[in-house]
C-alpha cells in the first residue's frame, strides 16, 4: 500500500518517492508511488492535482483491491524517482471546505438535532445531506451562525490515530468501519470529533467563512448546498456585483431592489392584460378585413393570405378566431428567416388540412410540418414573399378540387 503522507501534514506539497507500478487507466498512464502528498477522491472530497515530474496528474484514486494511490497523468513518465508537487491553492482549497463541512454538521446537530447522512464536494460548491426532510429557515439560520462562531474563535484542529476499540468509547458524530483496526479522527476543539481521511485545516479560522446558499429536499433528507473561505468570497463578490448593476439599472439601493422588481412585475403583468385585450379587439377587426375581401366557394368562404415579418403565435391566434366560423378554410404563410405554412378549418367540413400541407410543403425546399385535419402547421427554413404566394396557391388549388371532387 502507499504511505499516505497527508495524513500527517496536510500543509506539505512537496515529496519525493518511489514508482512502484506503472498501468494504464483510459487511455492514461497511471502510476502508483511508495508514498504520496495526492489525496485520491474520497470520502466526500476531491482528489488533489499538481506535478510528478512536471508531468500535470489529472486524477488520483484509491484502488480498491489493496488500497494503493494511483496517480493518473497527462502523458508518459519513465522516471522510477520522483518528484511530487501538490497544486497548494487547490489543496487549501479542499482543506476549507472539508473543515467547514465537519464544523457545519456539528453545528446542525446542536442547532437542529440533525445528523449529516452524505457529504460532497463539487468543483464550485459543497453539499452535505441531512437525516431529515426538512429544516426550517430558523435552524438553517442558527446552525450558520453556530459554524461561523467555531471559526471566529480559531480553534486548533488535530489529527489523531486511534485502534477501533478506543474510538467506540469516544463521541464520534459516527463510527465508521476502520481498516486494519485503526481509525484516523479530526478534532475540533471542544466541538466536534469526527473519523475521517481528508486533508484539513490546523485552526478553524483558516476556513474564513461558512455559508449557506441553497437548502433542497432529495430522497427525503435535506440537502445543504454551502461555501467556505475562498469560494464564500467569490460567491459574495459575483452576487454583490449583480446587485450593483441592478441597483443602477433601477436607480435605486439595492436594500430596495425587492420592492421595486415586485412593482415593476406588477406594472408588466397589467401591461400585458391590457396588451392582450387590445391585441385581441385587433384581431377581430383584421378577421373582419379578411372575410370581407376572401372567395366564396358556394358556402365555403376560403381565406388565403400571405404575411412577413409577422410573430407566428399572433398568425395562430387569428387563424383560431377566422375558423371558430362555419364554413371556412384559412391558408396562410409567412415569409422571411423562417418561413410558415397555416393550414385549418372550421370544425363542421371535412377537407384534411394535413393532407394539403404536406403535398405542399415540398415546394419550400428542406421544410417539415404536420398536423391534424383540422390544423396543420409546417416550414422552418429562409423563404421569400413570392415564393409564399406561389404554395399559397398551390394549397389554394388542392383545396378547390378537394371540394368540387
Amino acid at each position: 500500500m502507499t504511505e499516505l503522507l497527508y495524513y500527517h501534514d496536510s500543509y506539505a506539497i512537496h515529496f519525493q518517492a518511489r514508482v512502484v507500478e506503472r498501468l494504464s487507466h483510459n487511455g492514461h498512464m497511471g502510476l502508483v508511488l511508495d508514498q504520496t502528498y495526492f489525496y485520491p477522491t474520497s470520502g466526500g472530497q476531491r482528489h488533489d492535482v499538481g506535478l510528478i515530474n512536471d508531468v500535470p496528474v489529472q486524477d488520483v484514486y484509491a484502488r480498491d483491491r489493496d488500497g494503493a494511490v494511483v496517480h493518473l497523468l497527462t502523458s508518459r513518465l519513465q522516471a522510477d524517482r520522483v518528484q511530487g508537487t501538490v497544486d497548494w491553492p487547490t489543496r487549501f482549497d479542499h482543506m476549507q471546505q472539508h473543515s467547514g463541512q465537519h464544523i457545519l454538521s456539528q453545528a446542525f446537530v446542536q442547532a437542529a438535532g440533525a445528523a449529516t447522512v452524505g457529504f460532497h464536494m463539487s468543483a464550485e460548491s459543497s453539499t452535505l445531506d441531512l437525516d431529515v426532510e426538512q429544516l426550517s429557515a430558523k435552524k438553517i439560520s442558527e446552525a450558520e451562525r453556530l459554524s461561523n462562531e467555531i471559526v471566529w474563535e480559531n480553534r486548533p484542529v488535530t489529527v489523531r490515530m486511534v485502534e477501533a476499540v478506543e474510538a467506540e468509547r469516544l463521541p464520534l458524530r459516527k463510527v465508521p468501519e476502520a481498516k486494519d483496526g485503526m481509525l484516523r479522527l479530526v478534532a475540533i476543539d471542544s466541538f466536534d470529533l469526527s473519523a475521517c481521511g481528508g486533508t484539513h485545516v490546523a485552526r478553524t479560522g483558516e476556513v474564513g467563512l461558512i455559508k449557506v446558499v441553497k437548502t433542497e429536499h432529495v430522497g427525503g433528507k435535506c440537502r445543504i448546498e454551502f461555501l467556505c473561505g475562498q469560494r464564500a468570497l467569490t460567491d459574495y463578490d459575483r452576487k454583490n456585483k449583480v446587485l450593483e448593476r441592478l441597483s443602477g439599472e433601477m436607480t435605486t439601493g439595492y436594500w430596495e431592489l425587492e420592492k421595486s422588481i415586485v412593482k415593476l412585475r406588477s406594472e408588466l403583468k397589467s401591461t400585458r392584460r391590457a396588451l392582450k385585450q387590445k391585441t385581441s379587439q385587433l384581431h377581430i377587426v383584421e378577421a373582419e378585413n379578411l372575410i370581407g375581401a376572401s372567395t366564396h366557394l358556394g358556402e365555403v368562404l376560403l381565406i388565403r393570405r400571405a404575411f412577413k415579418e409577422r410573430d407566428p403565435q399572433d398568425l395562430r391566434a387569428l387563424v383560431g378566431l377566422l375558423t371558430k366560423r362555419a364554413n371556412t378554410i384559412v391558408l396562410i404563410g409567412l415569409s422571411g428567416e423562417k418561413a410558415q405554412l397555416i393550414f385549418a378549418r372550421s370544425d363542421n367540413m371535412e377537407v384534411p388540412m394535413n393532407a394539403v400541407l404536406q403535398e405542399v410543403l415540398p415546394m419550400l425546399g428542406d421544410a417539415s410540418g404536420g398536423g391534424s385535419a383540422k390544423f396543420a402547421q409546417g416550414g422552418g427554413q429562409k423563404v421569400g414573399e413570392q415564393q409564399i404566394h406561389e404554395v399559397l396557391h398551390a394549397a389554394e388549388q388542392i383545396v378547390r378540387s378537394m371540394l368540387t371532387g
